[in-house]
């Protein structure tokens, strides 16, 4: 949409059009005729209230609190005046120059700490740079949790959220559409721009009326989005030379029209006429997205893709690629696979976002993690679809190598779980609603029967699950992505490793023999199953030999409200323990060699650009023993979403948090990847297309959506090393209006981290070091909160 494909030449277009049909074609109508009808919003136009609406500022993060502040207020309206809300959003796009795009972020992001360095934040420029930052990185990713946690109804559109919208207006799913000026070439009829809430008026725009007063049909209307700068975002590298020129000759007359049109109604000057300005293969992209912008693809009311419009095949094939499996739609559709690895698997290509701030750490992340995590995930993702997938070469872009990006090949699929887990097994976590820690626990109890058993004499509830962890991964030891990315294939493994991890029911039964293993059966089987697996590779439990590792006999025993970010730091610690060991994070620039360790400490030397490392909070006169301590508790509240006021804005700006916050976004986006790839890989090796309805309900279970905001870890930054008491604190950071018990669910979190990390030192694990850190850390903590007099719960 608009938002997508911003320059400054549509935007002019696209505001001078908006004046033009404010003066003639815009209505406005009292709300009270919206009662009891179905509308339906784009999420482009719920991005833009928001970013409106909030003081975001990108460099902190999101806050679900504020985030949800607009749509609650659209919850609480609509149902004030009986509409039925629903939310439609963007599907699949085609990115057109990974390269410029990763450049161009890149640059902006340095602007603006160069700002922040030289005390210019309150600058125009800083602003500008803000929101720009701003609108790249805050997606309609961000409005999911908040549309799930506040039960608005939602879909993806496989492609184009307009066309969606038009196919549910037509078919009266919903009565009307609310978006942008970018539905008018769309031919969605009589849609809503803008409802005001407060004056209880709505603003549509009368499309009949604006063609007749304008002497215009659709496709005139289509051009002048064309040739003023709108770009649908398809696969244009898909046409060939000779279609281009083709196209090119039969609607030469109609660009000459259509540039004569926009100067006469003086939406482009006569030295802004296309035919002046444009190369000839811009010319003939614009024919190309003439003729895409004929039709698109749309999920039916039989859970199918329709082509909505009408065009040849191969014009089709040519715009939007290959046709995907239509389980593969599905679960795009219901958002229980991302975006993201639908992009991937369409474009054979995905850039990794820019950080909001660079360090060494990140680089190093996406070298050593990332990448063979990436090829496992498409592994898992390719491994039921047709070969040809498997055989493509996919490429990973990284900002810091430009057009180099990582050539990536499918590689071998995450390992799946040797046990399925029947529904009066999962009884609880059905109950409960799924969770790791409930699965851990399901688990422990069956190796409990499975000891008894084995020794009859022993009472089942005498037993102690930690006398069967007779594996001891822990936070120093390789993940088994790792050691799958290091493995060489060879037919012997690769056939021990189906026979082991790959329980099929029907498909995949070599030599006629059955399968001894079951798979999943129902939802909550399916569900139970993938997050099995999921603990598996990450070497929390092993399903084939039926033992705990130590991390996950400890995690089982921690509140599921902490239990996500509780993965995330683990994951964290085995990449390497600097990075939350107190210490900050190293600049980028520093670079070590390829035999050193990655994430050992760099030696000490003068940084390049110093000057970010003095953009903080923390005090020069703290010791180092102290400064060590606050880094490595901010490091652990960060995970906390506070709820935060949507009136005040913190205005301080943290370098090394801001690094941090980047560190938490990709590690999150990764375990997500990873559990959606193990997802669809076991539904394809165990279901068909008449079990997709309720893969629907299963998303409510799907981990790591969350957002992150580092407003609670620089609050601690700076709450223990002040000086005031609590009370003033609390007094001069209204941003935070329930500090203390944002403060109190940091302390459960790290209360968890530190005692899984003496459960692992308790039974011969590792990191002995790193425990006495968070020892001598917790100390600390633990004084300084007495010392303000902050209540903690559990505490006397």
């Amino acid at each position: 949409m608009v938002s997508s494909n911003s320059n400054p030449k549509l935007e002019k277009f696209v505001d001078e059009c908006f004046r033009y049909i404010h003066t003639k074609n815009l209505e406005a109508d009292n709300i009270e005729i919206l009662k009891n009808l179905k509308i339906a919003f784009s999420g482009s136009y719920i991005l833009k209230q928001i970013i409106g609406s909030q003081k975001l500022n990108p460099l902190h993060g999101y806050s679900n609190q504020k985030l949800a502040h607009y749509l609650q207020t659209l919850v609480e309206k609509c149902k004030k005046h009986s509409i039925i809300p629903m939310v439609v959003l963007d599907g699949i796009q085609h990115s057109s120059n990974p390269k410029l795009h990763l450049e161009e972020k890149q640059a902006l992001i340095k602007d603006t700490w160069e700002l922040i360095s030289q005390k210019k934040s309150q600058e125009e420029k800083f602003s500008s740079n803000l929101k720009a930052i701003l609108e790249e990185n805050f997606t309609e990713n961000e409005l999911i949790p908040i549309l799930e946690q506040l039960e608005i109804e939602y879909i993806r559109a496989p492609y184009n959220s307009i066309y969606q919208l038009k196919w549910f207006c037509e078919y009266t799913y919903v009565n009307l559409a609310v978006c942008g000026l970018e539905a008018l070439p769309y031919n969605l009829n009589n849609f809503i721009i803008h409802i005001d809430w407060q004056s209880e008026t709505f603003y549509w725009v009368d499309v009949r009326k604006f063609l007749k007063e304008t002497k215009l049909d659709i496709p005139k209307v289509q051009n002048l989005f064309l040739v003023s700068g709108f770009n649908p975002l398809v696969h244009r590298s898909l046409w060939t030379h000779k279609m281009a020129q083709e196209i090119t000759a039969k609607d030469k007359t109609e660009l000459l029209e259509t540039c004569d049109f926009l100067t006469t109604m003086k939406l482009l000057s006569g030295d802004q006429h296309p035919t002046k300005m444009l190369k000839d293969e811009e010319i003939n992209e614009y024919h190309a997205n003439r003729r895409i912008m004929e039709f698109t693809l749309v999920f039916n009311s039989e859970s199918d893709i329709d082509v909505l419009g009408t065009s040849a095949l191969d014009i089709v094939q040519k715009s939007y690629g290959s046709y995907l499996p239509h389980d593969i739609y599905f679960m795009f559709v219901f958002n229980v696979i991302s975006k993201e690895l639908v992009d991937f698997l369409v474009n054979e290509k995905a850039h990794l976002k820019v950080p909001l701030a660079e360090s060494a750490e990140f680089l190093h992340l996406i070298d050593k993690r990332i990448k063979p995590l990436w090829e496992n995930a498409l592994g898992s993702l390719t491994a039921k679809l047709h070969p040809s997938y498997r055989k493509n070469e996919y490429s990973l872009f990284r900002y810091y190598f430009g057009d180099k990006p990582f050539k990536l090949s499918p590689g071998k699929p995450f390992k799946l779980s040797s046990l399925v887990m029947n529904e009066t097994q999962l009884k609880k976590p059905i109950e409960e609603g799924f969770t790791f820690t409930g699965i851990l626990r399901v688990f422990a109890e069956l190796l409990n029967e499975e000891q008894t058993r084995r020794n009859p004499s022993i009472r089942k509830e005498s037993v102690d699950v930690t006398q069967l962890v007779t594996g001891l991964a822990a936070l120093d030891e390789k993940s088994n992505v790792q050691q799958l990315a290091e493995e060489k294939s060879s037919p012997e493994k690769d056939q021990k490793a189906t026979a082991t991890h790959k329980p099929e029911s029907t498909a995949t039964q070599s030599e006629g023999k059955k399968d001894t293993i079951e798979g999943p059966k129902t939802e909550y089987e399916l569900a139970g199953y993938v997050y099995l697996s999921f603990l598996e590779n990450l070497d929390l439990l092993q399903t084939s030999s039926k033992m705990f590792m130590v991390l996950g006999a400890a995690l089982r025993k921690c509140d599921p409200v902490y239990e996500e970010s509780l993965i995330i730091l683990l994951e964290l610690m085995k990449m390497g323990k600097c990075l939350i060991n107190g210490n900050e994070l190293n600049n980028s620039r520093i670079r070590k060699t390829s035999s050193e360790n990655p994430f050992a400490p760099v030696e000490k030397k003068e940084h390049p650009n110093k000057e970010l490392y003095d953009i903080g909070v923390l005090s020069s006169d703290l010791k180092l023993e102290q400064r060590e301590h606050i880094i490595l508790i901010s490091r652990v509240f960060s995970l906390i979403n506070p709820e935060e006021s949507t009136t005040h804005q913190s205005q301080e700006i943290d370098y090394d948090s801001s690094q941090y916050l980047s560190i938490l976004n990709v590690t999150q986006s990764a375990l997500r990847l990873s559990f959606e790839s193990i997802l669809v890989q076991s539904y394809l090796t165990n279901y068909d297309k008449k079990n997709l309805p309720f893969l629907a309900s299963i998303k409510s279970k799907l981990p790591f959506r969350k957002n992150f905001s580092i407003s609670l870890g620089v609050a601690m930054k700076k709450l223990l090393q002040t000086k005031e008491s609590f009370a003033e604190f609390k007094e001069k950071n209204p941003h935070l209006p329930k500090l203390e018990a944002d403060i109190n669910k940091g302390y459960q979190l790290w209360r968890y981290l530190v005692g899984i990390l003496k459960y692992q030192e308790d039974r011969n694990g590792y990191n002995s070091d790193l425990n006495k850190i968070f020892q001598d850390a917790d100390s600390y903590l633990m004084s300084r909160l007495r010392d303000m007099k902050i209540k903690l719960d559990g505490q006397p």
